[in-house]
């Protein structure tokens, strides 16, 4: 059997953080799976079917909260969950987190891709698929666009800013895929209520002994921008240009 784990991170909603001044107000704020991520479950799904007998498992970081999406992953078609539980540790950066998912995955010797987003929908470092594939000694494929698995190798294809790359990796590896690799759909009523059989796993993060555990945490700092509001209408296109070149030049932006 060859599984394939798709790994997930319970974020905020930002379309509802409001900032009060300098600070950021969360207390209207709902936690979704993000965005990204839900790419990475669809990519996992969808090279299940294609490997008969395999199974696609999530794998999250995060404290009691992050409980909540376990239900609504196994709801997108995974057929198990696994929670790193960092108590009331708030936990935010990519060092942590990715150990602790390799230790995981260090435990199950039928793991044979992890999926992840390009980056999180909070932070989008960019930085988890190659730590874990740095951790497990895997190679690693980040911006891929289309991915299959021919027998014991990974073809993907990566987008990269200026050009299309077909890359072949022998399995098992970590790749990182890009929104546009597929379009995932909001679960059915059948597949939520089939989610409450599934199995979920759950692992304390102080039981994985890792190096330097201790994480970095954010301060909750919001960012206002004041907008002078300068509407340039009279004149032609090229008089328009020639005053909004000149307006940049004087505010030190040009």
């Amino acid at each position: 059997m060859r599984n394939i784990y798709a790994c997930f991170k319970w974020v905020i909603d930002e379309a509802d953080i409001r900032i009060e001044g300098k600070s950021a107000d969360f207390t209207r704020a709902r936690w979704k799976i993000g965005d990204y991520d839900l790419n990475a479950i669809e990519a996992a799904n969808q090279v299940k079917e294609s490997l008969p007998g395999s199974e696609a498992i999530g794998l999250t970081v995060g404290d009691a909260d992050a409980k909540a999406s376990l239900k609504d992953a196994l709801s997108r078609g995974l057929d198990a969950v696994w929670h790193i539980n960092t108590g009331e540790s708030k936990i935010e950066d990519h060092r942590t987190s990715s150990q602790a998912l390799a230790a995981v995955l260090k435990q199950n010797a039928n793991a044979a891709l992890v999926i992840c987003a390009e980056g999180s929908q909070d932070l989008f470092g960019r930085q988890t698929a190659p730590r874990i594939a740095a951790a497990l000694n895997w190679p690693v494929v980040t911006s891929v666009a289309e991915l299959s698995i021919q027998g014991s190798v990974l073809e993907a294809t990566r987008k990269l800013e200026g050009c299309i790359e077909k890359v072949n990796v022998e399995l098992p590896a970590v790749v990182s895929v890009l929104p546009s690799i597929n379009a995932p759909e909001y679960p059915k009523l059948k597949a939520i209520m089939e989610a409450k059989k599934k199995p979920i796993f759950e692992v304390e993060i102080s039981e994985l002994e890792l190096k330097d555990a201790q994480g970095l945490h954010s301060q909750d700092e919001g960012y206002v921008m004041n907008r002078k509001n300068i509407v340039i209408k009279e004149g032609s296109t090229e008089e328009k240009v020639a005053q909004l070149v000149e307006s940049l030049k004087k505010d030190g932006v040009l």
